[in-house]
C-alpha cells in the first residue's frame, strides 16, 4: 500500500486526501481517494475507522484510514470523509503494512487477511462498538507448581539465550509447560507482553485455564477462529487500552494487535 506516510504540522495531517479500504459488494476490498475536511485534520490518522459516502447511497459506510496522499487521478472527484468513528486507531501503520505484506507473501487480498485479523464484520454491523456477547469464563482454584532442577537450569540458559530462538525438546508430561511459565513470568515482569501459540484451538483452551491459575486472570486473553465476534472486539479494545499482557490461541493469533511482546512461544 502507498502513501502511508503522513506528514504533519500545527494544524494537523498536511496531505489533502485520506486513503481509505473499504469492502464494497461486487467491488471486493479496495482503497480509495476522500478529501480530508479542515475540521478532521487535527484529529485524523492511519488505522482509524471513518464514515465515508460510497457511490449512490443514500447510506454511508465503514472505511480503514490506510495512508495520506496529495495526489488524485485525472477525472476522479474525490468525496468528503463523513466523521471519525472512533478517534483512536484501530490499528497501525506498521500493523497494516504487516497486513499488507501477509496478504501479498500468500498471494490473497487484503480484505481476506484483515476478515482473519480485525473484527470488521462487527464494527460494520456496529459502528458504536457497544455490543457485548457472552466471555468463556474459568471458575479455578489458583495454586503454585514447584520447578525441578532441571527445569531452572533450563530457565538459566534461556536467561543467558536473551530469549532469542530456543528449541525445548521433552516428552509430554516431561514439564515444558512450567518452563514456559516461569519463562512468562520474567517476561511479564520485565514489563513485557508474551504471544502463546498452540497447535489447536481445544489445547489453546486447556492452555488459558491454566495460565488463569498462575497470573491474573484479567491480563490472559483468548484468541482464535472459533471465538465470536463479540469477544474478538472485545479483546481488542482490551489490547488497545494495553489491558492484556499474555494472548494465547492458535495461528490466527499472530494477528492480534498485541504490542511490546518479550516473548513467543510457539
Amino acid at each position: 500500500m502507498a502513501g502511508l506516510k503522513q506528514e504533519k504540522t500545527a494544524e494537523g495531517i498536511s496531505s489533502k486526501y485520506a486513503l481509505c479500504l473499504v469492502d464494497v459488494k461486487n467491488l471486493g476490498t479496495r482503497t480509495f481517494s476522500y478529501i480530508i475536511p479542515d475540521v478532521l485534520r487535527r484529529d485524523i490518522k492511519i488505522g482509524q475507522a471513518v464514515s465515508v459516502p460510497f457511490g449512490n447511497r443514500k447510506q454511508s459506510i465503514i472505511a480503514f484510514v490506510t495512508g495520506f496522499s496529495d495526489y488524485l487521478e485525472e477525472g476522479i472527484k474525490a468525496k468528503e470523509i463523513i466523521k471519525i468513528i472512533d478517534k483512536k486507531p484501530v490499528f497501525t501503520d506498521n500493523y497494516i503494512k504487516l497486513l499488507d505484506y501477509t496478504g501479498n507473501y500468500y498471494c490473497c487480498d487484503i480484505n481476506t487477511v484483515m476478515q482473519a485479523a480485525i473484527p470488521m464484520k462487527f464494527l460494520k454491523e456496529n459502528s458504536s462498538a457497544t455490543k457485548k456477547e457472552k466471555t468463556e469464563k474459568y471458575i479455578i482454584f489458583k495454586s503454585k507448581e514447584n520447578a525441578s532442577s532441571n527445569q531452572l537450569k533450563i530457565l538459566n540458559i534461556l536467561e543467558e539465550y536473551k530469549f532469542k530462538t530456543v528449541l525445548l525438546n521433552g516428552v509430554t508430561g516431561s514439564g515444558k509447560t512450567e518452563i514456559y511459565f516461569r519463562a512468562i513470568k520474567k517476561v511479564i515482569d520485565l514489563g513485557k507482553n508474551v504471544l502463546f501459540l498452540a497447535p489447536e484451538i481445544a489445547l489453546a483452551s486447556q492452555l488459558t485455564m491454566r495460565l488463569i491459575k498462575r497470573f491474573d486472570e484479567k491480563q490472559i486473553a483468548i484468541w482464535h477462529s472459533s471465538i465470536s465476534e463479540g469477544e474478538k472486539f472485545d479483546v481488542w479494545n482490551k489490547l488497545r487500552n494495553e489491558e492484556i499482557k499474555i494472548i494465547i490461541g492458535a495461528r490466527s493469533a499472530v494477528f492480534a494487535p498485541l504490542n511490546n511482546i518479550g516473548l513467543v512461544i510457539i
